[in-house]
């Protein structure tokens, strides 16, 4: 969770370490921990739900937002070829988006969706801290691709003021 904070500082000309932060974004986005398993994400292109891990879909969506963050810092340094690591992988949000019903939803290592899907709970295995309707705006880092995802800025404006009338249902 610190890269977007360490990436937007360094993006505002704040950082006596610019270099050693940049290192550092680059480390903490490509080495496994028990928060962020890197390589089941490089893999999979999602954290799959048979996996053992938790939070299997808000976690790849905060991985690709904070990838996201670094495409920008990376850019901003010229440095083109962490720009495009960078760039993949913040794409990543968009292979857990279902269109059949609208919302981020978890994979299996298959990639069949998880069944037993409702967009008013939240999951602890799936979702850790919201329902599926709080995270399905939670491509920052690309709003337009979030609109397409939704089916342009109509369907987009649609379900943004859906979400404010969604109940929750735990």
């Amino acid at each position: 969770p610190s890269v977007p904070i360490v990436a937007e500082a360094l993006l505002k000309g704040q950082g006596a370490l610019a270099d050693s932060l940049y290192e550092a974004v680059y480390t903490s986005l490509t080495t496994d921990n028990p928060v962020a398993p890197w390589s089941m994400f490089d893999r999979y292109g999602y954290i799959p739900n048979d996996q053992g891990e938790r939070f299997t879909v808000s976690k790849p969506l905060e991985m690709s937002y904070a990838n996201g963050c670094a495409a920008l810092l990376a850019r901003a340094r010229g440095d083109a070829a962490r720009y495009a690591f960078y760039s993949r992988r913040a794409g990543y949000y968009a292979n857990l988006f279902d269109p059949a019903c609208g919302f981020f939803r978890g994979k299996n290592s298959g990639g069949a969706w998880v069944s037993g899907f409702d967009p008013t709970v939240t999951d602890e295995k799936v979702f850790g801290e919201a329902t599926p309707w709080q995270y399905l705006f939670h491509a920052q880092h690309d709003v337009p691709g979030m609109v397409a995802l939704q089916g342009g800025p109509d369907a987009f404006g649609k379900k943004l003021d859906a979400l404010f009338s969604a109940g929750s249902g735990k």
